[in-house]
């Protein structure tokens, strides 16, 4: 009997985050019709995660479905294959990828595996406080703070309700910012279901740095630090951490935050397991890449998101870990491919940014697009517009009729639920000792 040898080739794409579903979704387009080369979708999650909504979650104002799209939905009838596993091994020499559901072979491999929260080894803080870096995260805050609440509520020691109360958020960039400003928002509302004061939840932001939102423009940044103060929040500048642990943080001016819930914004990591597999790494643990977004030495093998080490040469600084240069690299990266497999010439990929938006509740917020500068609700609604758009690229217009106003027409007045595999307690994310 003829034995038949298949010539197809595989293309890996590791991570179903902005960076890896872009490069899936745009290369399964550019490929078609052809039968020699197959997409293979790695990721433990089923969901693809809207990261950039996570602390609308925490704060309990969108349903985690909101922002947890179904990847059997956005992939429909595409030519990609949907593997659910986590990655355990990369094997560069041998052109493998070993997983906890078994080992596949790749001809080209895309590695967007994301980041982890970085805790620049402040003693006790990876132990005692939160992350926002997944719907996990955020469900777990979300409880907490329920618990938090419920438990203030029960005690006459005015110590042990004033450290319930107390909600500290560490790092005053983007993702610190925005939660800080929703829990803010959200807090004196929630309070008053368990018969609190609206006052008595104070959220205190710690930050190491003169100033919020570094690297943004200075106006936008002051003003997204005025809505903070008109919000309630207290800001410490100059304040780096020093230690946490399960009754607050010490502060290296030698001030301590009597807090049980510290949530840790300060920086962010490539994953530290890409070193462990043998991968060239460097700053932030980030994967070093050449200008095509190919890893260093092995051509092939590409990088895109918060994993790749990419330099703006505007700045000569590395680009920031960011959804919409993850996105941008994405489709770099399958052109890229793609010009491979033709035997045409690779396109150099740069960063470039056209704006920023970040909000600051509910309907306040600060923006940039090219030269125009908004605050208020003008920047809240090009927000919600770049959700939306980023939606309509992705899946088209019924995605957007699905999830852009999902769970957003009114403020919840009550936790929304969190998807079984997100609720507290069915995700092995950060652990809550001390926060109980």
């Amino acid at each position: 009997m003829e034995t038949i040898v298949s010539t197809q080739k595989t293309i890996v794409v590791l991570g179903a985050g902005y960076g890896g579903l872009r490069t899936a979704l745009r290369l399964e387009k550019l490929i078609y019709p052809r039968l020699d080369y197959r997409i293979t979708l790695v990721d433990q999650n089923r969901h693809h995660q809207l990261i950039t909504q996570l602390h609308e979650v925490a704060g309990a104002r969108t349903p985690a479905d909101a922002v947890a799209l179904p990847l059997d939905l956005l992939l429909g009838l595409r030519r990609i294959d949907m593997h659910q596993a986590r990655v355990t091994g990369i094997d560069l020499s041998r052109k493998a990828v070993s997983t906890d559901r078994g080992e596949m072979r790749f001809d080209y491999l895309v590695v967007g595996l994301g980041s982890e929260t970085n805790f620049y080894n402040i003693p006790g803080m990876r132990e005692h406080s939160f992350s926002l870096k997944s719907l996990g995260d955020a469900c777990l805050i979300q409880g907490h703070i329920h618990e938090m609440l419920e438990w203030a509520a029960s005690q006459s020691d005015p110590q042990s309700r004033e450290e319930a109360l107390t909600f500290v958020v560490g790092g005053g960039g983007f993702t610190g910012v925005e939660l800080a400003a929703e829990l803010a928002e959200s807090l004196p509302r929630l309070a008053s279901r368990y018969g609190l004061s609206p006052e008595e939840p104070q959220v205190v932001m710690v930050e190491a740095g003169k100033a919020l939102l570094t690297g943004l423009n200075p106006l936008l940044a002051m003003r997204a630090t005025r809505a903070l103060d008109r919000k309630g929040v207290r800001i410490l500048f100059g304040s780096p951490a020093q230690s946490a642990d399960a009754r607050g943080v010490a502060l290296a001016s030698g001030q301590r935050v009597a807090s049980r819930t510290i949530i840790w914004a300060g920086g962010v990591r490539a994953l530290e397991a890409l070193e462990k597999w043998g991968i060239p790494t460097g700053a932030a643990g980030r994967i070093k890449v050449n200008d095509f977004l190919e890893m260093e030495g092995h051509p092939g093998v590409y990088v895109v998101g918060d994993s790749a080490l990419v330099i703006d040469q505007d700045t000569k600084r590395p680009a920031a870990p960011s959804a919409q240069f993850a996105v941008a690299q994405g489709e770099a990266v399958a052109r890229n491919i793609y010009a491979r497999i033709r035997g045409a010439e690779p396109e150099a990929y740069h960063p470039h940014t056209a704006g920023e938006a970040i909000s600051l509740g509910a309907s306040d917020g600060v923006a940039w697009i090219g030269p125009l500068r908004l605050s208020g609700h003008p920047a809240q609604w090009l927000k919600a517009f770049i959700a939306k758009h980023y939606l309509w690229e992705t899946g088209g217009l019924d995605l957007v009729r699905t999830y852009a106003g999902l769970g957003k027409e009114t403020v919840r007045q009550d936790f929304p639920q969190c998807l079984p595999e997100f609720r507290p307690g069915a995700v092995p994310a950060q652990t809550r000792a001390g926060h109980s």
